[in-house]
């Protein structure tokens, strides 16, 4: 039995434009259902039945594999932005973090990837005793790059926080046990942004075929943030 499982958004809008937007997202799902069922080209002996739910899809996607005790969850990832392939992307980060089942999350096309990816990369785990000198380090290798930051949070998935922004530094607050992540102008007060992270609980750097760090990564509670240099 293979489950082809479809979560609809929840759309905050008047009932009756509601009705009308799903009546015409209804619509496309059909097609799309057996537009998968051509692809996938299962044998006959396997029944395959098509679900469409609302809501949050991984919490949704989830519930429902509980429901028919799944053996296997399969999800994938339409976005080809650099940091999704570190994050694996929200709803497959919210199925691997939540199921009970295996999860054979499949990422997008390489091809997809291949302008913007280190075709090989190093990631480097910094330990907590070296936490001030590391970051401190990484500021002195960077500044002035231009870069980019993303909060991934398991309810939330990745927000975007600011991008295209100078680099001016990172450090460790000993006294109030944060990280602070500062993008902005070296000149003039009109583009600046100071992000403070608490909660820290592992910090590593991904570094490219080069040796040049690419992505810092900020372990904090159930989510991460991700600051992305541009080449």
């Amino acid at each position: 039995m293979v489950y082809l499982v479809h979560v609809a958004p929840v759309m905050e809008l008047q009932p009756e434009a509601f009705a009308a937007w799903m009546a015409m997202f209804g619509e496309g799902i059909g097609p799309a259902f057996d537009r998968v069922k051509a692809e996938i080209g299962l044998p006959a002996s396997i029944t395959v039945e098509t679900v469409t739910r609302n809501g949050k899809p991984s919490r949704e996607v989830l519930d429902f594999a509980r429901s028919t005790q799944a053996d296997l969850i399969v999800t994938g990832s339409r976005t080809t932005k650099l940091v999704d392939r570190l994050l694996v992307g929200s709803t497959a980060t919210g199925l691997l973090r939540g199921a009970q089942c295996a999860v054979l999350a499949v990422p997008g096309k390489a091809a997809e990837r291949q302008g913007s990816w280190p075709s090989t990369s190093v990631r480097v785990d910094i330990p907590r005793s070296e936490w001030a000198a590391e970051l401190d380090a990484f500021t002195r290798r960077n500044v002035g790059r231009v870069a980019a930051l993303e909060v991934d949070d398991p309810e939330l998935g990745a927000q975007a926080q600011e991008h295209d922004y100078p680099f001016l530094g990172t450090t460790w607050d000993h006294h109030d046990e944060r990280v602070e992540i500062m993008l902005g102008e070296f000149e003039g007060t009109s583009r600046h942004l100071t992000r403070g992270i608490g909660g820290v609980e592992a910090i590593d750097i991904l570094r490219d075929e080069n040796g040049r760090d690419w992505i810092l990564r900020i372990a904090h509670g159930r989510g991460q943030t991700i600051l992305s240099f541009s080449r």
